[in-house]
């Protein structure tokens, strides 16, 4: 078995499969956990509360903002346009 690229994709996206399939359900898309790698590449996921933010966040702790920023609840799924 090979560990290169096409085994790669299905691990490295996690959170942007998550939501793209809750998104997909609530759109009652049949089939909304069965998400093709063209569809997953449509979109990307944007941190609401940034990774690196203790200057701009100034109420949250160091330990606080990597806890927190890492959360899927802290991600937003948006689609790519070309």
């Amino acid at each position: 078995m090979n560990n290169s690229a096409e085994m790669r994709p299905q691990y490295i996206y996690p959170a942007r499969y998550l939501l793209l399939a809750f998104e997909r359900h609530r759109r009652r898309i049949r089939n909304p956990s069965i998400i093709s790698q063209e569809d997953l590449a449509q979109y990307e996921i944007l941190h609401v509360l940034p990774r690196s933010a203790a200057g701009v966040w100034p109420s949250f702790e160091e330990q606080d903002l990597a806890s927190w920023s890492k959360r899927l609840g802290n991600s937003v799924l948006l689609q790519r346009f070309a």
